[in-house]
C-alpha cells in the first residue's frame, strides 16, 4: 500500500511539474503581437521587446505581464471639439438637435472658418497599430486613443482657420478634406505615437439655424451653373446652324 501510494505521489508531481512548466508558455496568435514585462518593465532590447506570432514563455505573474496587442484590427477615432451633440441614436437616425439661434458654451461645439464665420466640422479616422512601433503607443502615453481624437481636434481648427465656411463647405472641400488628413499625418509623425492611417472622413456643416440659407444659396448657384450651361449649349447649336445654312447660301 506504501509502494502504491509513492507512486501516486510521484504521479501527482510529475503531473504537476508537466502543469507547471505548461503554464509558463503561451500563444502569440496571428495579428497580434504581445509584450512582456517583468517587474513592470518590458523584456529585451529594442525589436526583442516584441514577441512576434508564436510560442513563447513567461513566468507567472506578479513576476511577468504579458500585455497583448492586436496589430491587424481597425480602430476608429473621432473629433468631438467642432460637431453638434448628438446621441448615438440620433446618429443612427440621421437626426440633429433642434436648431437655436445662439451657441450653447460646453455643448456646442464648433469652429471659427478664416473669414470669421462659425461652422461646424468633425473627422472620423480608421487606423492601425503600425507593428514596428507598438512599443510607442502602448508606453509613450497614457491614454493614446484620447491623444488621437486631440490631434484630430487639432486638425480640423488648423484646417478650418485656412478655408472660408463656403470653401469649407461647398466650394473646396475635397481640399479642406485634404488638409485636415496632411494635418493629422504631420502630428502622428511629429509625435511618434506608432499608428498607420487607414482614411480619414472629415464632415463639414452650417450652423443649423442657417443651414437652409446657406441651402438655398447652393441650390440658386447650382440652378445658375445649369442656366448657363444651357445658355452655352443653346448658343453653340444655333451658331453652328446658322453657319450651316451660311455656308449653303453661300
Amino acid at each position: 500500500a506504501l509502494d502504491s501510494g509513492f507512486k501516486i505521489i510521484k504521479l501527482i508531481i510529475v503531473g504537476l511539474v508537466i502543469a507547471f512548466i505548461y503554464s509558463l508558455s503561451f500563444t502569440v496568435h496571428q495579428d497580434e503581437i504581445a509584450v512582456k514585462l517583468r517587474f513592470g518593465k518590458p523584456v529585451g532590447v529594442g525589436e526583442e521587446q516584441i514577441l512576434r506570432p508564436g510560442l513563447h514563455w513567461a513566468f507567472p505573474y506578479p513576476i511577468d505581464e504579458v500585455i497583448r496587442i492586436s496589430v491587424g484590427q481597425s480602430r476608429k477615432v473621432t473629433s468631438t471639439a467642432g460637431w453638434l451633440p448628438v446621441t448615438p441614436e440620433m446618429e443612427a437616425a440621421g437626426e440633429f438637435p433642434n436648431p437655436t439661434s445662439f451657441l450653447r458654451p460646453g455643448v456646442d461645439g464648433y469652429v471659427i472658418a478664416s473669414d470669421g464665420t462659425v461652422i461646424h466640422t468633425r473627422a472620423t479616422m480608421n487606423y492601425r497599430l503600425n507593428p514596428n512601433m507598438v512599443l510607442d503607443y502602448i508606453f509613450t502615453y497614457a491614454n493614446p486613443d484620447k491623444t488621437l481624437e486631440n490631434i484630430l481636434n487639432n486638425a480640423i481648427f488648423y484646417s478650418a482657420a485656412r478655408y472660408t465656411a463656403e470653401d469649407a463647405i461647398y466650394r473646396d472641400q475635397i481640399s479642406f478634406n485634404e488638409t485636415v488628413r496632411q494635418r493629422v499625418a504631420s502630428l502622428i509623425e511629429e509625435l511618434q505615437i506608432g499608428v498607420i492611417i487607414e482614411n480619414i472622413d472629415v464632415q463639414t456643416m452650417p450652423p443649423l439655424s442657417v443651414r437652409e440659407s446657406y441651402d438655398n444659396v447652393l441650390s440658386a448657384q447650382q440652378e445658375a451653373r445649369t442656366e448657363v450651361n444651357n445658355a452655352e449649349s443653346y448658343s453653340r447649336t444655333t451658331i453652328n446652324a446658322a453657319l450651316g445654312q451660311a455656308s449653303v447660301i453661300l
